[in-house]
């Protein structure tokens, strides 16, 4: 993982790495909040040896005293010493127990002892260490007197540094702990981000669908919260990105086309139910429609068929009476806008779906069906739970796969690829559908708005285009005001597309792109929930 997509990850989850960072913040708050202070006290005792004239003796004895530091060193923490301790301070232990508050250590080269003492009160901790150097003082010059007609001391203990009370705890340390707490938390939230990353195998980017398949996203269309009540896109919102996605999705598909004389057939179809695949097949439709080319739209999910419950049409008889002749396709089909657009719905369900896609029926009707259309669009069943789509590929001129951003998996995203490619079929692409703009959802993002039309500026009234007599102008506007109203560029109109198109027919080469009658109204909440 290179630092762009580590980047990519956090930010993705920069939710979680926040809160476990604080949470770690907060932790180590608490331990400090919880934890009893603990004090450190410290004396010094230093070593030398008696007698020596020479600077050789005086050498040998310095030499004498390092090496015998070590010793005392250790003579600090034994009963030897720490009795005297207790009994001095009248302290309610054992050496034993006493001996693991106190810590010697003798700095490099030298002859000093330094003895440090721990307790939870400064005034005790300061009082032990005192002692424990005074009794250590004694016991120096008991272990080391030598016996003899006169009895010689030959180390010498003195206390250079007595015991002071400490005015802050040695622990815990709240700056430090926090800081190690802040650090910590946020090793663990980048962990979790990169772990969760790691295993979720959710398509959700361009790159996902990449590393899943070699295929190309030729569209990534936008999550919107409206689509489910209002599946026309291109129709009733012509302007919104969404629109545009699936226009950029009929320019790619037009542009693989180019050198072919015969009728394109598509195939839509997904992994899985629930990625968007019936109001791609809807809203591809309508764009080619706009461009005044005649498009027929196919039902052919035999398992749930979606395409007349999302335009509100009859769908008793459609594909399957067709298909086992009991009507011609020209009877069943029901045509929608300018007369661009005609759509076949599924008819009755059949009992045997898998045979009657397998059925030869299927590629006559398709032969039929491109001597009238100059674009076929087949939306099919998905390709993961059920075989039919495979079949229904190979008479196709090819195969769009959507995947919806969140709800497929990588395996079975790479499942469906490959019945299609053990069925030799040809796949165009794949269509990101839902894609959250956190997820880099379309492209250009807020550029599509450009070309929105201004909301009017005032209450229901459109805001009016400035003319060269300045018309729309208030009363009572001076010629300077009217000479600046004639050089400002005209502004958008907010005029809508129905009335701007009545009004420039007869600049058009082609008849205007919304349907007949007004926009096509938006599903039943019934068949909204079951997208």
């Amino acid at each position: 993982m290179d630092v762009r997509a580590l980047l990519a990850v956090l930010r993705k989850y920069w939710l979680s790495l926040v809160g476990v960072t604080v949470l770690g913040a907060v932790l180590a708050g608490v331990y400090v909040a919880i934890t009893p202070p603990t004090y450190t006290a410290e004396s010094q005792v230093f070593l030398s040896v008696q007698g020596g004239q020479t600077t050789n003796d005086l050498v040998q004895g310095s030499s004498y005293a390092t090496t015998v530091a070590r010793n005392f060193a250790l003579v600090a923490t034994t009963p030897k010493v720490l009795d005297g301790a207790i009994k001095d301070l009248n302290l309610d232990t054992t050496a034993q127990t006493l001996a693991k508050h106190i810590t010697t250590s003798i700095p490099t080269n030298t002859s000093i002892i330094s003895i440090d003492v721990t307790d939870g009160s400064a005034q005790q901790a300061a009082n032990i260490a005192q002692s424990v150097a005074e009794n250590l003082r004694s016991a120096v010059a008991d272990l080391s007197t030598v016996s003899g007609t006169m009895q010689t001391t030959v180390v010498t203990a003195t206390i250079i540094t007595p015991a002071v009370v400490p005015t802050s705890a040695t622990s815990p340390k709240l700056a430090l702990t926090l800081a190690l707490g802040l650090v910590l938390g946020l090793a663990i939230g980048v962990g979790q981000a990169v772990l969760r990353k790691t295993l979720d195998v959710s398509i959700r980017t361009e790159d996902d669908v990449a590393e899943a398949t070699t295929h190309s996203v030729l569209a990534r269309i936008p999550f919107s919260t409206s689509i489910s009540k209002d599946s026309l896109a291109v129709v009733n919102d012509p302007q919104s990105p969404l629109a545009e996605e699936y226009r950029r999705l009929r320019a790619n598909l037009s542009f693989m086309d180019l050198d072919s004389d015969r009728t394109p057939i598509y195939v839509i179809t997904s992994s899985l139910a629930g990625e968007g695949k019936s109001i791609t097949a809807i809203n591809l439709a309508f764009s080619f429609a706009e461009d005044g080319i005649r498009v027929l739209l196919i039902d052919a999910d035999l398992r749930r068929p979606m395409i007349a419950s999302y335009l509100g049409m009859e769908s008793a008889a459609g594909l399957t009476t067709v298909l086992v002749a009991k009507a011609r396709l020209a009877d069943v089909v029901q045509h929608v806008g300018a007369n661009h657009l005609d759509i076949l719905p599924i008819g009755a369900i059949p009992p045997n779906p898998v045979e009657l896609i397998a059925s030869t029926s299927v590629s006559r009707l398709l032969a039929t069906a491109a001597q009238e259309y100059d674009v076929i669009i087949v939306d099919s069943a998905p390709l993961v739970p059920v075989v039919d789509t495979t079949l229904l590929s190979t008479l196709t001129t090819g195969t769009l796969v959507v995947v919806g951003a969140g709800k497929v998996k990588t395996p079975e995203l790479q499942e469906a690829m490959e019945s299609l490619s053990r069925a030799k079929a040809t796949v165009l692409g794949v269509v990101l559908n839902m894609v959250k703009s956190k997820d880099g959802a379309g492209h250009g993002g807020n550029y599509y708005y450009y070309y929105q039309p201004r909301e009017p500026a005032t209450g229901d009234e459109p805001e009016m285009l400035a003319s060269d007599d300045a018309a729309g102008l208030p009363d009572g506007t001076t010629e300077d005001e009217k000479k600046s109203a004639e050089k400002t560029p005209p502004k958008p109109s907010a005029i809508p597309l129905e009335l701007w198109l009545s009004e420039h027919q007869n600049a058009l080469a082609k008849p205007p792109t919304p349907p007949v009658g007004g926009p096509i109204p938006p599903p039943s909440p019934a068949a909204a929930k079951t997208r």
